[in-house]
């Protein structure tokens, strides 16, 4: 062993006593493994709600999921905002020019994809 070259060993058998670890169909599946989380979290400006764009598991529509924090810090239960026909966009209804500019940001998802309270 070179002087400063790491140990992988322990790697490898960490992996093989996980499981088979990510393939090439994983990193390749639409939606990426793990893009199925809450982002664009924002609070209204009277703190009274939080929301949040979301997708189903296996799913790149996005809806608007809202929850109402009460005086004492509760959480109502998540609600959508629009109607979730909304959130069914074929991209083929998209203009040429919305496309291209969800492309040049990496903007991949379908439905509501950007809000502001």
């Amino acid at each position: 062993r070179r002087c400063g070259a790491p140990r992988m060993h322990h790697l490898k058998r960490q992996r093989k006593a996980e499981g088979d670890g990510l393939t090439v169909e994983d990193v390749a599946a639409d939606p990426r493994p793990g893009m199925t989380a809450p982002c664009a979290i924002h609070f209204s400006a009277d703190d009274r709600f939080v929301g949040y764009l979301l997708s189903k598991a296996g799913s790149r529509d996005q809806m608007l999921i809202v929850n109402e924090l009460d005086d004492e810090g509760g959480v109502s239960a998540p609600k959508p905002f629009v109607d979730e026909d909304f959130a069914h966009c074929s991209e083929e209804l998209l203009s040429l020019e919305e496309r291209m500019r969800r492309e040049r940001s990496r903007s991949w998802g379908n439905g509501v994809t950007t809000f502001e309270w």
